[in-house]
This record gives structure tokens, C-alpha cells and sequence, in this order.
């Protein structure tokens, strides 16, 4: 199934696999009910009155009622709106209004769940395998809340990764100068790129951590300023021509100014959308010096593709 823009690399699949964006977990309190599509799939997430959260299929395996459209938490449970059984976070039939469970031998599928800083990341596998590396937290401590906003564009997660490596993007696009050479590392799932660069005349550097398609955390610093920040990068291949790409910012220290941050990134990320949305990816680019790795970026990104591409 090909995305919004035309040509593909051969084998691209609209989904590849991997750990993608759901919502905040502060959009998901006790009690809370949430529909949304990861790859294509209609999903349903529930916060029980415990604290616990659920990720399942979001059709009851009873008769296909949408559980994220009129279903209710009670107690530990998802309430089904159409008749009214009860699914746990395990994807089990648990009870029903009138009783206990009816003898349903049918379970709701479950997605594996992460939360790391604040954000809620469902993993998805075509053929339902249980994820093969995870994503480590960087831990919270000292630095800000993490501040979130979304943005939806016409494309595929594979832009939002590429563009990281893209060092004439950078220049182009944003405005900056001196970007250094790229050093960029793989480890299995694992990307790490640095590169250094000037921003109004204030030295930069980045250093970032790609784990996948659907996760990127970059460390900035600012010497000159005094300013350790993080910024990640969450992406959900919402169905095969939609992505939502949520920017999250945090700051070591000080809240101060965290809302004028997270705005300079966000229209920062706002110049390449239209670019995003228009593009076509073609399947040999005729790449020139000075392009960053991008050609190692997608030996990459080849791994996360499903077993059947």
C-alpha cells in the first residue's frame, strides 16, 4: 500500500515495525478512555481506576462494537457500550453488567506499552511478534516537565528519521550555518548522529539517539547560553498517508522559559511539513557531497520493514 507523494523505494511498506507514538499519559487519566489508529490499526487505550493502562484492539471480540466509541472503565475493566462484557488490560473477557464473564473464550488483542517521560509508545508488528529491543528511559530527574504538541502532515515516518541526517536540510530549510560533518553510529536498532552548527550567530550541537522509526531523543546543549535541553521526536504512521509527529521538550533546570522553547522547536519542525507533504521519495537519489548519510540511514531503516517486504 503506497503513502500520499508518489514513488517508493521498493519494499517500503506503509507500516514498518517498531515502537510509534499513542498520546501523553497526562491525555489518559484514572478512569479515562482514548480511540486512536497506530498503523493503520483502530486502537483503544484505558486508564483503570487502579492507574493501570490497557492498549487493545479497539473492536470487541464479542460482536465488533468500537470499545473506544461509548466503552467506560469499571474498576480494572473496559466496559464493552454494545452488551456490556468486561475486558482487562490482559485482553481477557473478565465479567459482564449482569454477572460474571458469559464462557467468552475470545481474547482482544493487547499491544506491548511503554511509558517513558510522559509519553505513552505502543509497539507494532505486522505478524503480532512481541518486540525484540526496547527503548531505555533517560530518566527525569532535574530537568523540566516535559512539555508536547502535535502536528499531522501527509507522508511517512521514514521523512521525519531522514531528515536528521539531511546536513544541506539544515542548511536550506533552517537557516543554519557551520554545520559540521555528521558522526553517525549504528548499533542494531540504534542510530546515534552529532553534529555541530550556528543558529543566529549562537554555537549549537546535537547529539541524538534514533531507537527504530518512531523514536528520536536529541540532547542539545548551548554553551554560550548555559542551556542543556532535551528534545524528542515522536512519530505514528497513522494510516498509509498520515503521520503524527509530536515534539516533546524538556529543559535541565529552570521552567522559565520551557513554552517559548518548545514554540521555537515546533516552528522550527513547521518549515519542513509542507516540504513533507509534497515530496516524492525516490528509490535512487542522485546524492552529492555534503548530503549527510543519508545512504546509511536507510541501510538503517531497512531493518524495521516487515518479514513479508
Amino acid at each position: 500500500m503506497p503513502f500520499l507523494g508518489g514513488d517508493r523505494e521498493p519494499g517500503v511498506p506503509a507500516f514498518p515495525e517498531g515502537w510509534f507514538y499513542l498520546a501523553m499519559a497526562s491525555d489518559l487519566q484514572p478512569g479515562g478512555v482514548l480511540a486512536r489508529r497506530v498503523c493503520g490499526r483502530d486502537v483503544v487505550a484505558f486508564r483503570t481506576e487502579a492507574g493501570s493502562v490497557g492498549v487493545l484492539d479497539a473492536h470487541c471480540p464479542h460482536l465488533g462494537a468500537h470499545l473506544g466509541h461509548g466503552g467506560r472503565v469499571v474498576g480494572e475493566a473496559l466496559r464493552c457500550p454494545f452488551h456490556a462484557l468486561h475486558w482487562d488490560a490482559t485482553g481477557k473477557c473478565v465479567g459482564a453488567d449482569d454477572g460474571p464473564a458469559p464462557g467468552i473464550y475470545a481474547s482482544a488483542r493487547t499491544w506491548p506499552l511503554r511509558e517513558i517521560h510522559g509519553a505513552l509508545l505502543v509497539h507494532y508488528s505486522a505478524t503480532h511478534a512481541p518486540p525484540a529491543w526496547g527503548i531505555p528511559d533517560p530518566g527525569m530527574d532535574g530537568w523540566s516537565p516535559v512539555a508536547s504538541a502535535t502536528l499531522r502532515f501527509p507522508g511517512h515516518v521514514l521523512e521525519v528519521a531522514e531528515n536528521g541526517v539531511d546536513r544541506r536540510h539544515f542548511l536550506a530549510v533552517h537557516g543554519y550555518t557551520d554545520v559540521t560533518p555528521f558522526e553517525v553510529d549504528v548499533d542494531g536498532p540504534v542510530m546515534r548522529s552529532r553534529f555541530g552548527f550556528n543558529k543566529d550567530g549562537i554555537a549549537q550541537r546535537f547529539d541524538t539517539l534514533v531507537y527504530g522509526l518512531g523514536y528520536a531523543i536529541t540532547d542539545l546543549r548551548i554553551e554560550q547560553l548555559g542551556i542543556h535541553a532535551r528534545i524528542i521526536l515522536l512519530s505514528n504512521q497513522v494510516d498509509a498517508e498520515t503521520v503524527d509527529f509530536t515534539v516533546c521538550t524538556t529543559v535541565e533546570g529552570g521552567l522559565a522559559w520551557m513554552d517559548r522553547f518548545l514554540a521555537a522547536i515546533v516552528d522550527d519542525v513547521k518549515k519542513d511539513l509542507p516540504i513533507w507533504a509534497h515530496k516524492r521519495r525516490l528509490s535512487k537519489p542522485a546524492l552529492v557531497p555534503g548530503d549527510g548519510p543519508i545512504g546509511k540511514y536507510r541501510l538503517f531503516a531497512r531493518q524495521f520493514y516487515p518479514p513479508e517486504t
